[in-house]
């Protein structure tokens, strides 16, 4: 090793010394309020924590019906806006953004449609016909002509008014099966002679595949 490469290692450590000479802060403690829910396997924190799971797998917020405004939104193919939402009821407002961002021009409402899974299309191509858009064949800004708007600002309400019953049913299981796990347990398969059980829920909040199979029609992508 170069005698440059050593002295440079002896500087980093001694930066890191001096940024670490002081304890850090635990990640978590026991003062952390959801530890006491967590061991006393407290029903209303489980079902949040089963909550949070779904809605993570699922890439949306699934209920309630909320109004969101959602930013830089990619222009795809023929000006089509691919919205992160599996239940839309209503576009408020949509913008055009230019090169820069306070470049904004806003449709009027008949100037596109929409769909309630989460899909927005100008009504003529391009969109009204004007100069400055076009056709969108790959998302992202490299693939898009400078002077023409790659993205837009669309206000929207979405989500459904009343949770799914197939999403209540698997947010009750993960709840249910994480009060019943033991604490520290990792029993993951129990066998004997002429005897084998496997466990088919992971520990925790962990969807099993047919949890998975179930919550399909409401991911994003519907790829998972």
């Amino acid at each position: 090793m170069a005698e440059d490469d050593e002295e440079w290692i002896a500087a980093r450590k001694e930066a890191a010394l001096r940024v670490h000479k002081d304890p850090i802060l635990d990640l978590i403690d026991t003062r952390d309020p959801d530890w006491n829910l967590y061991v006393q396997r407290d029903i209303h924190y489980l079902l949040r924590a089963a909550g949070k799971t779904i809605r993570q797998y699922c890439g949306w917020h699934i209920y309630p019906n909320i109004t969101e405004t959602l930013y830089d939104q990619e222009l795809g193919s023929g000006g089509r806006i691919i919205l992160p939402t599996l239940f839309l009821t209503d576009v408020l407002s949509v913008k055009l953004r230019f090169g820069s961002p306070d470049r904004l021009f806003e449709l009027s409402p008949h100037e596109y449609s929409w769909w309630q899974n989460g899909y927005i299309m100008p009504n003529r191509q391009p969109w009204s016909g004007r100069d400055w858009t076009g056709y969108y064949y790959e998302p992202g800004p490299t693939f898009l002509p400078v002077t023409r708007p790659g993205f837009a600002h669309v206000t929207i309400c979405h989500g459904y008014d009343r949770v799914p019953d197939d999403i209540r049913q698997v947010t009750f299981e993960l709840a249910r099966w994480t009060q019943e796990m033991p604490i520290g347990g990792n029993v993951r398969m129990i066998s004997s002679p002429g005897f084998r059980l496997a466990l088919n829920q992971g520990m925790g909040m962990n969807l099993n595949p047919d949890q998975k199979l179930r919550l399909g029609n409401y991911c994003i992508g519907n790829f998972k």
